[in-house]
């Protein structure tokens, strides 16, 4: 667990929390920022942050007033990392270990929304 955190730090520019909370609802589905601040000790500030930030960088989307879900992970690892290489001004290409991440993550997203 935590390389995947460590990756989606280091290869997309996430913050601890941001990798944190990512790799939460990917593999528990939709959450309110209550739970996300219980099931992650976050305090409901650092998890709202740690939302808005994942909704702006496009990952997860804002379904109501205080509740998030993801978007499919390799979706949103791909567009992130693909908006990672514009900020750093490198051409995207294919990078294995973002692939590789993506299809790790979506065993646990499938599993949720079957």
């Amino acid at each position: 667990m935590n390389d995947l955190l460590c990756i989606l730090q280091t290869e997309l520019g996430l913050s601890k929390n941001e990798s944190g909370l990512f790799v939460y609802l990917v593999k528990g589905g939709r959450r309110t920022i209550d739970q996300i601040s219980a099931d992650l000790n976050y305090t409901s500030h650092d998890a709202s942050v740690a939302a808005q930030a994942l909704v702006d960088l496009g990952m997860i989307v804002h379904i109501s007033e205080r509740a998030y879900m993801p978007l499919h992970p390799r979706f949103a690892i791909v567009n992130r990392y693909r908006e990672k290489c514009r900020e750093d001004n490198v051409q995207f290409r294919r990078n294995v270990l973002i692939d590789n991440l993506g299809v790790i993550l979506e065993k646990y997203f499938d599993h949720i929304n079957v």
